[in-house]
């Protein structure tokens, strides 16, 4: 009987053994950036501390991070914050390994600038290898209403084109079962036509009045020089 005890209390230790994740070590990150999730859970932080590591089982790891950082300026003494949003890091931790965060700092507004944009960074072990990791960004707000914008102009342009090749073809008429060849062919009748509207011309006497009127005495004078040659 208390064989029977032994061996089943083995067979839960070793199914609990199996369950529970092997740890893997420490992963921490510089100080110009910040741990927000780990494997979808928050890392604890403050207004005024966040964290910097934090311990991960080995597998495969999620962990959402963001760059914020204070630049002074080149010119003046002002200082510039410059973050990101956040992005993701993916890897898969090695049991018994240590893992850090590795980036080249910005050091002008312009660098910052850029980073902030696209956080580039690299991923070590406590062995100084390099570690496969896969970046993810998350597009911003004003990509996003760019991306909204685009879709929506491009099915405009497509129903207007669509529109253009219909009005271009004509209206199709599904024809009926007693039409005859001479309905199915629409002619245009002679009242259907559009005809030019003629344009109003110019008259003679009234241009001559008009340009009298806006004449000088000393013009008024030379054409009435003109006209008595002309006689």
């Amino acid at each position: 009987m208390l064989r029977r005890k032994l061996v089943a209390g083995s067979l839960i230790v070793t199914a609990l053994s199996s369950v529970t994740p092997v740890l893997a070590g420490t992963f921490s990150v510089p100080d110009e950036l910040s741990l927000l999730f780990l494997n979808g859970e928050k890392v604890p932080s403050s207004f005024f501390r966040h964290t910097k590591s934090v311990e991960i089982d080995a597998g495969p790891t999620n962990i959402i991070v963001k760059y914020e950082d204070v630049i002074s300026g080149e010119i003046s003494d002002d200082h510039t914050v410059f973050e990101s949003l956040p992005f993701a890091l993916n890897f898969f931790a090695q049991a018994d390994r240590d893992y850090q965060v590795v980036m080249t700092l910005p050091r002008n507004e312009e660098e910052a600038r850029s980073f902030s944009n696209k956080p580039v960074v690299k991923l070590s072990d406590d062995g100084n290898n390099w570690v496969v990791l896969e970046i993810k960004y998350q597009k911003s707000e004003q990509e996003e209403k760019l991306k909204t914008l685009f879709s929506s102009e491009a099915k405009t342009s497509r129903k207007l084109k669509s529109a253009t090749k219909l009005s271009a073809s004509g209206q199709i008429d599904m024809p009926g079962e007693n039409d005859t060849p001479e309905q199915l062919i629409s002619v245009p009748q002679k009242s259907d036509i559009t005809q030019p509207q003629p344009q109003p011309q110019p008259q003679p006497l009234h241009m001559l009045n008009y340009w009298w009127q806006q004449a000088s005495p000393s013009q008024r004078l030379e054409f009435k020089k003109m006209t008595d040659l002309g006689r």
